[in-house]
């Protein structure tokens, strides 16, 4: 240990070393200077500032890569381009930075006020060895500087151990601290924070090393409030690491500030100030790759260009800015966290996003090109964001779960952050922002049942509320003329009423029927005028209200919008004298009022929001998913469709040669066969009333069975002809799952009533069918589960083994939790051989060996000898849907802790518990499942994205 200590007095101003003269004009006084060496790609620490040491505990750095300066000024980063060249001359002309206030270690404000000056000074620099000195147009040395050192660090050292915290620099640990740090090796990390669970993603190269998303996964702590105070703090160490090393089996972090963060492997036993080296436990036999995404997601939000001719569009992962014309993309960039909303600045040039993560990105139009700005605390859900009128600040509002912050300001100049005073505190609404047009105020959405209000940006004074004698005004019907003197609202009683702002009297009032409520989103405006204030626009959402155009001036109606589209309309501006939309589909739209009363569709944004169930071919490679509107099938490897289906079918079916598809649609009862390669339907059937997976190939291909009200039809695929009949299931139910065994000699098919006529409760029939000499089937076994009317695949109601000759049914005749019933079928002996009470079904390992997991209490993992009745029995679950990899080894689950949040997803070894892997998702679980040949595990999200991690084994 005695090297970290050499190495953490060069970092650390703290260190009681007295600097060493430097005589740092050497070599410039001469008629030819001595070319100065390149500053591109070098990294300092401040050992003196106007010729004293730093403040004790206060550390500064600067960083020349990419064409920027930047660092740590003491308590904020700060970040700048800058021009040098080798005769040594140097500037910077303007500096961003920060506006975090520290109160500690005393003077630090002061000094990083002082740096910055001195750094923005300086013309000429010098730079000898390990030193750099910045010197003033009169040659006075402000600012003198150490190379800071650079570790031999590969990212791949990180991966592959779960990391405990066990020194803290400069602070004591509570008692029994657990805190933990997991890299996934593709960008993302989780752990525990002593508190709670946390997620995140970081970016490694060298011995550089960040964190630039964090979020706590919410949830209560039962600890005293000094672990979530201590949480907070390690957080917040975390997002200032800069440097790490891994060495002898130990991980160092090193902060901004100058802390170090030692850790070393869960369960390793070290006192860190021994030197000795921890056992490496044995690392994990699989790993998550690096994850996919199956399409962007849902449209989290948009806003168009002032002209009409792009629109920017906030996608769960990233940002696209697209022409509304053809819908032509000009550029996609992914986003560090989960974009909240979106804006265009006034001019058309820049695109802001606020982010989950409490940051907010400017992104240039032209390139997508990013700078990013620290605002809010992290863990936002809802929020707004709009420039202001001469595009120089933003205003920000984000709210999470259970709290409302206030109004933001940020300038864009200097980066500083201004908070609107008595703007946040308890709300029940989502913020909508619009600012006046002399960017004095901005909108305030209801506080605690209250009605919105707008208010100054500086003082927070409510300058309006929104309220009437009848009620509130709508906090997202907001439009200001042009020159600021009239303010046009949604009135409670559903008129749109036009308010002199200076004396706050109504002044015309206009009768409408339109509905203002915007159900998916808080920022698509539902009134707004255009930008000459000529006209008064109202727009709806769904296909209730289409939209309404009048003259601003004498609230004449000059056109309605015919036949809305049934669609959730996102967001609309005024282009000239038409209206352009976006729909949640992706359609664009051109409404030109002035000359009829239809839209016209001018473009289309490919999107594919994934929802339950999904459905893999047999080899793995493709996948085939419902979406909002319309119904794709996607190959794995390039992550791009293969084919796209206007319907949207619940029930589909891969061949067991992965080349055809059967789909049905349910509102048709018709099932069609899709040939893949041909690119075209090759049969169609009618009268197929199948749910969940009531339709199944042989495992030869040949035969098709399919369900048809109460019955069971198995064709001939290749004639087209009726070779079977299943019948005797109960009248009133449909079939809901068929299941061939693996030799094709059986089938167990299941009925229930699935279509929500309140029989859901009423028990389905399952039955086993075995093939005859002259290829009719008999049934062998019947038994009754309310599981059958599910529409769950993840979770089987029967399996046959590898071999064909057992099947295991699971019975729950009520659904309470103790009723579970697993009954184990001999085909060959035609009986039951095992039942096991108190169990549901997982997955065969053998032909002889089942998994099950107990149902009640604490989720036990057991896998049985189904002959001798044996059982090896694993540790418990946290998780009542264990979803098993097909080799039974080790099973996936969503992570659920703390309950009821599940933003994550977790491998782990069934016998013993342990945790193999782990991933964020980034938004709420939905369902998970794997390949079928093992090698993808995937989990939709309720933003409507399906990722996909490859499986690497060690």
């Amino acid at each position: 240990m005695k090297r970290i200590f050499v190495i953490l007095c060069i970092l650390l101003s703290a260190c009681t070393v007295e600097p060493v003269p430097v005589d740092m004009t050497r070599g410039m006084a001469t008629d030819t200077p001595t070319p100065m060496p390149d500053l591109a790609g070098t990294a300092w620490e401040l050992t003196l500032i106007n010729g004293r040491a730093p403040i004790l505990d206060s550390r500064i750095t600067l960083v020349f890569a990419d064409g920027r300066a930047g660092g740590f000024a003491g308590c904020n980063e700060y970040g700048s381009d800058y021009t040098s060249a080798r005769d040594g001359s140097f500037a910077i002309p303007e500096i961003a930075i920060n506006a975090q206030d520290c109160p500690s270690p005393e003077g630090v404000m002061e000094q990083e006020t002082a740096y910055v000056q001195a750094l923005t000074q300086a013309v000429r620099y010098h730079l000898d060895g390990d030193q750099l000195a910045l010197l003033t147009a009169v040659g006075e040395t402000t600012l003198t500087f150490t190379r800071q050192p650079e570790f031999a660090a590969n990212p791949a050292d990180l991966v592959g151990v779960a990391w405990q915290l066990v020194e803290w620099h400069g602070r004591d640990l509570l008692p029994d601290t657990e805190i933990t740090l997991v890299f996934d090796g593709s960008g993302a990390i989780s752990g525990y924070a002593g508190c709670r669970h946390y997620l995140g993603s970081y970016q490694a190269e060298n011995d550089d090393i960040r964190f630039p998303m964090l979020s706590m996964v919410e949830g209560s702590c039962d600890l005293d409030e000094a672990y979530l105070l201590q949480e907070g703090d390690f957080t917040t160490a975390l997002s200032q690491a800069r440097q790490y090393w891994v060495e002898n089996g130990q991980l160092e972090l090193f902060t901004n500030p100058g802390e170090r963060l030692l850790f070393v492997p869960v369960g390793a036993e070290i006192d860190p100030s021994s030197g000795e080296t921890p056992e490496q436990p044995a690392a994990s036999p699989i790993q998550l790759g690096a994850p996919r995404l199956l399409g962007r997601g849902q449209l989290v939000d948009a806003a168009f260009t002032p002209d009409g001719t792009g629109v920017a569009v906030a996608w769960p992962y990233g940002v696209s800015f697209t022409a509304v014309t053809g819908a032509a993309k000009q550029w996609f960039q992914p986003l560090p966290a989960s974009p909240v909303a979106i804006a265009v600045r006034p001019d058309g040039q820049a695109v802001a996003v606020a982010l989950a993560d409490g940051n907010v990105m400017e992104l240039a139009a032209a390139d997508g090109r990013a700078q990013t700005y620290p605002v809010v605390h992290a863990n936002a859900r809802l929020g707004d964001i709009a420039y202001a009128p001469d595009g120089r600040r933003i205003a920000v509002h984000l709210t999470g779960t259970n709290r409302f912050n206030p109004i933001f300001v940020l300038d864009l100049a200097g980066g500083h952050v201004h908070e609107i005073p008595e703007t946040g505190g308890g709300g029940d609404t989502g913020p909508h922002l619009v600012w006046s047009p002399d960017g004095t105020a901005v909108t305030l959405a209801s506080r605690t049942r209250g009605c919105g209000h707008i208010v100054d940006v500086e003082t927070g004074e409510r300058l309006f509320t929104l309220q009437r004698s009848a009620g509130c005004y709508s906090s997202y019907a907001v439009a200001w003329s042009p020159d600021g003197r009239t303010l046009t609202l949604n009135s409670p009683n559903n008129s749109i009423d036009t308010i002199d702002f200076a004396s706050q009297m109504v002044i015309q009032s206009i009768p409408s029927s339109a509905l203002f409520f915007q159900p998916s989103t808080w920022t698509g405006r539902s009134l707004f005028a255009s930008p000459d204030g000529r006209w008064l626009a109202s727009i709806g959402s769904y296909g209730y209200f289409g939209g309404s155009v009048w003259e601003a001036a004498t609230g004449e109606l000059v056109r309605q919008l015919e036949n809305p589209a049934p669609i959730h309309r996102l967001v609309s501006s005024f282009a000239g004298n038409a209206i352009i939309s976006l729909y949640a589909d992706g359609t664009l739209t051109r409404w030109a009022f002035d000359e009829g009363a239809t839209e016209e569709t001018v473009g289309r944004l490919p999107v594919y929001a994934v929802h339950y169930p999904y459905f893999w071919s047999p080899d793995g490679r493709k996948i085939a998913t419902p979406t909002d509107y319309q119904f794709v099938i996607w190959d794995v490897e390039s992550t791009q469709p293969v084919a796209v289906f206007d319907l949207n079918y619940p029930v589909a079916t891969f061949s067991p040669d992965s080349k055809l598809v059967a789909l049905v649609d349910t509102a048709t009862n018709e099932m069609v066969v899709y040939d893949l390669a041909a690119r075209a339907i090759t049969q169609t059937f009618a009268n197929v009333t199948a749910r969940v997976e009531g339709v199944a190939f042989s495992p030869d291909g040949r035969y098709l069975a399919y369900g048809s009200g109460n019955e069971v039809i198995i064709v001939d695929r290749t004639t087209g002809a009726e070779t079977a009949v299943l019948a005797g299931y109960p009248a009133d139910q449909h079939i809901t799952w068929i299941i061939w065994s693996p030799t094709g000699s059986a089938l167990m098919a299941a009925s229930g009533n699935t279509d929500g006529t309140g029989g859901e409760e009423e028990p389905g029939a399952m039955m086993v069918w075995q093939e005859t000499a002259v290829g009719d089937f008999r049934e062998l076994f019947h038994i009754e589960s309310v599981r059958a009317n599910y529409a769950a695949k993840t979770d089987p109601i029967a399996l046959f083994n590898p071999g064909g000759t057992l099947v295991a049914l699971e019975s729950l005749l009520i659904d309470e939790a103790w009723l579970y019933k697993i009954f184990v079928y001999d085909l060959e002996q035609e009986k039951v051989i095992l039942e096991i009470p108190d169990h549901q079904l997982s997955i065969w390992t053998a032909d002889d060996l089942l998994l099950t997991s107990q149902e009640q209490s604490e989720r036990r993992l057991t896998q049985w000898d189904v002959r001798t009745g044996s059982a090896i029995t694993g540790q418990a679950s946290n998780n009542s849907s264990p979803i098993f990899a097909p080799t039974g080894d080790y099973f996936a689950q969503m992570s659920t802790t703390p309950a009821n949040i599940v933003q994550s997803v977790e491998v782990r070894d069934w016998r013993s518990n342990q945790i193999l892997a782990q991933a964020p998702v980034g938004n709420d679980v939905g369902q998970m499942s794997w390949s079928p040949d093992g090698r993808y595990l995937t989990a939709s999200a309720s933003n409507g994205t399906l990722t996909l991690w490859p499986i690497i084994r060690h």
